[in-house]
């Protein structure tokens, strides 16, 4: 699934961009 790859590439939503770091 790209769904994860989008989110790493593109956090739609703060919390993803958190998860991240």
């Amino acid at each position: 699934m790209s769904l994860l790859g989008s989110q790493v590439a593109t956090p739609v939503w703060p919390g993803s961009a958190v998860s991240q770091s």
